[in-house]
């Protein structure tokens, strides 16, 4: 009965298989050998797609690198502008700081012309100024005549001292008594400031008089004294015209009457002089004779420019100028030869400062 069972079963399995329209076992394999083509070709198309868009990514990520490089180089020329522009700021501030460096060698100029300009205080007239501090001169004033046979003396202690003490230090005054020399104008300070009981005698800076028997080492440390003292004004000479220009000026008050005295001196006269030291051991003169033939005189007194015998009145106060003019009348005397002599002096007729300008000539403080 299982048997039966059975076949039955079977028959009945293959009716209903041949009434299926399924395919062939040849159709199936090749059903399936499509589907594994199908499925490679699908893997293909898919290991394709992964490649192509793999690809696709590479080259994107080679667009996407070549951009980067691309926005590097762009950074790169930024980057290169950016430091051309800081070069050019450099240069910039290379050329400020060159700017910079040339102002600041225009200040030093401006303040080593500043410590020039600060080394002199403005005044209003004409330009002129005063100076921080004035060159202090000694005046000497010589009493002498040719007739006078000691006189030769006082010319050898004046050398002696300007060797000593330094010529551009030492301004000299000759007034000339009894001789072809002598001048009224002369004679008239002398007397004002009290006169001499002998000749030749020496006036240093009128404080104080050496006569011809005192040494030059003294009359040399008088000198030396005097120079020594801060000059609290000077005077200024301006000869190069017609008109002769004298300045006086003050860095601090000085109290009582001041005056200016002005006057023409001349040098290179040429007179015969007695002399009585022609057997003095140590003299310049010594040998010459009792008579120095051509004796040459310097800076003789030959005629007052100031109004008044002591000279002008003037203002001493502090950083005050006066201007002084004078018609230059060399009438009589060689020009060439002439210079001006100036002379500050106080209430006591003590001198202040002095200056001597040849005639064509100006000079400083």
């Amino acid at each position: 009965m299982k048997k039966i069972l059975l076949l039955s079963l079977l028959i009945a399995t293959l009716l209903y298989s041949c009434g299926n329209e399924s395919s062939s076992p040849t159709e199936a394999l090749t059903e399936n050998v499509n589907d594994e083509i199908s499925d490679t070709d699908t893997k293909d198309e898919n290991d394709n797609s992964d490649v192509k868009d793999d690809e696709t990514e590479d080259e994107e990520t080679k667009d996407e690198d070549y951009s980067d490089v691309k926005d590097d180089d762009n950074n790169n020329d930024t980057d290169e502008e950016e430091n051309k522009d800081d070069s050019t700021d450099v240069d910039e501030e290379e050329e400020n700081s060159d700017k910079d460096t040339t102002d600041v060698v225009d200040t030093t100029l401006v303040e080593e012309d500043t410590t020039i300009v600060e080394d002199t205080i403005p005044t209003p007239d004409n330009g002129i100024e005063l100076p921080m501090s004035f060159t202090k001169r000694v005046l000497f004033e010589k009493v002498s005549g040719t007739w006078c046979g000691y006189c030769p003396r006082a010319v050898q202690v004046l050398r002696e001292i300007e060797e000593s003490i330094g010529e551009d230090n030492v301004v000299s005054v000759s007034y000339q008594y009894g001789d072809e020399m002598e001048s009224e104008d002369g004679m008239d300070v002398v007397a004002a400031l009290g006169g001499v009981s002998g000749y030749p005698v020496i006036a240093i800076n009128r404080k104080g008089n050496v006569t011809m028997f005192e040494s030059t080492s003294y009359a040399q440390r008088k000198a030396e004294t005097d120079i020594e003292d801060i000059a609290e004004c000077g005077v200024m000479i301006d000869a190069t015209a017609d008109s002769i220009i004298v300045y006086a000026g003050f860095l601090n008050d000085i109290s009582g009457d001041i005056r200016v005295t002005v006057a023409i001196l001349e040098s290179g006269l040429i007179y015969d002089q007695s002399s009585y030291l022609n057997t003095t051991t140590g003299s310049d003169y010594y040998g010459l004779g009792s008579t120095l033939k051509d004796f040459e005189f310097n800076h003789v007194f030959r005629k007052m420019l100031s109004s008044e015998v002591l000279g002008e009145e003037v203002t001493a106060d502090k950083d005050a100028i006066t201007r002084l003019a004078f018609e230059g009348d060399f009438s009589g005397f060689d020009k060439s030869n002439c210079s001006i002599v100036a002379i500050i002096a106080d209430a006591d007729n003590g001198v202040l400062n002095t200056i001597n300008c040849d005639v064509g000539e100006k000079t400083t403080w």
